[in-house]
């Protein structure tokens, strides 16, 4: 800071970025969130004007949202909620850096942060089109597997089982995000939810066709994987 001070309008451009980002980077690994902040935005909003700062752009955008991360969890602790403002301004950081940066390897990553703020402050309807993004874009992540395991707890609990069904059936298609269940479990659930909403379909129609129910129900008795589905489609046929 002293020499930026005394000798900053004396440097060339390229000293006083790299000067900029040392200082940024310092002032972050001491914990002085707020302080690194301003530098880090100083550098990203130089970029746009001095060429000299486009070598620190990406990671100063990156480094903007721990920062800012570090800074909300050393002022209220990890375990309590943001407050709105909080949360809109990181996830607003977060956004923007995905938006110049759509490529980079950290982007699923940091949509499952964004998305992670949202659930935590039981925000999910927005959460739920982040999170399914998540799940579309990038099946293949270890983010993708862990949306796919909260949307399908939220409609547990909302107890939707037409969003259950749907979700279930979009999964069970994919199959970068089917690929990551080496043990099958997620198989099973998504399978189990398929052949309980198709039982409850044919419950739907005994009253005016039985005939076609009884038939359902047979095929669900003698078909389904799941024992609760096999042991009622059995007594209803």
């Amino acid at each position: 800071r002293l020499y930026l001070a005394s000798f900053g309008s004396r440097l060339k451009a390229e000293e006083a970025a790299e000067i900029h980002w040392y200082l940024a980077d310092v002032l972050n690994g001491l914990g002085k969130y707020r302080e690194a902040l301003v530098e880090y935005r100083f550098i990203v909003e130089s970029a746009d004007k001095d060429p000299a700062y486009r070598k620190y752009q990406k990671d100063s955008s990156s480094a903007i949202v721990f920062a800012m991360d570090n800074f909300f969890k050393s002022t209220k602790g990890e375990a309590k909620k943001l407050s709105r403002g909080e949360a809109d301004q990181l996830i607003a950081n977060i956004d923007a850096y995905v938006k110049s940066y759509p490529s980079d390897k950290k982007v699923p990553a940091y949509l499952a942060r964004a998305s992670g703020i949202l659930v935590t402050n039981s925000r999910m309807d927005e959460a739920r089109p982040r999170l399914l993004e998540i799940v579309e874009k990038y099946p293949d992540s270890k983010e993708a597997w862990d949306a796919a395991a909260t949307l399908l707890k939220d409609a547990h609990q909302r107890k939707d089982a037409d969003a259950s069904l749907a979700l279930a059936q979009h999964f069970l298609a994919s199959r970068s995000l089917m690929a990551q269940d080496r043990e099958g479990s997620l198989r099973k659930q998504l399978e189990t939810i398929v052949e309980r909403a198709k039982f409850e379909k044919t419950r739907t129609m005994e009253a005016s066709d039985p005939a076609l129910a009884a038939k359902n129900f047979e095929q669900q008795a003698n078909g389904a994987k799941d024992a609760e589905v096999r042991d009622k489609a059995l007594n209803n046929a």
